[in-house]
């Protein structure tokens, strides 16, 4: 949730300095700052501060520790939790599913792969848990892959 958090307060202190609610001055050492936590978490070198106690209050007493409270501080402008949890939270949720839909697009590719040269392997299919009729592996292979792409989080 590291990577969603510094992302979120990027793009909130960016609207902050756009519409002249900071000075740009401020924008710059806030963003920049900001980008040099993104690179000590991807690089493994984030550590947190035992008094913190989630990432957002460790995020932010990073930046106010770096550059001072009164421009550290302003970060949070026009800002809440409660504005900054849900934020990072439904990122984080969105990063997941995207993921996740990587890894069913995959599937659905293995099992296209799979299908392909069985069109002529005959099985038997099944319906309410009894024998059906003959259908190849390719059709049988297939209309799971068709089943994953009919789901519309997926399209």
């Amino acid at each position: 949730m590291v990577d969603e958090n510094l992302g979120g307060s990027m793009a909130h202190v960016s609207m902050l300095g756009k519409q002249g609610i900071i000075a740009p001055t401020t924008t710059a050492a806030i963003l920049g700052h900001l980008a040099k936590l993104q690179d000590e978490w991807a690089s493994g070198k984030w550590t947190w501060i035992a008094d913190q106690d989630d990432v957002q209050m460790t995020a932010e007493r990073k930046l106010i520790d770096a550059l001072g409270m009164d421009i550290g501080g302003r970060m949070h402008t026009c800002r809440s939790r409660n504005d900054q949890v849900p934020l990072d939270w439904k990122l984080y949720t969105r990063n997941q599913l995207l993921a996740l839909r990587s890894k069913v697009v995959s599937c659905v590719e293995a099992f296209l792969a799979k299908a392909n040269g069985r069109e002529e392997d005959v099985m038997v299919a099944y319906t309410h848990v009894q024998h059906a009729q003959p259908v190849s592996e390719a059709f049988w292979l297939t209309h799971y892959a068709a089943q994953l792409l009919r789901d519309p989080s997926i399209a």
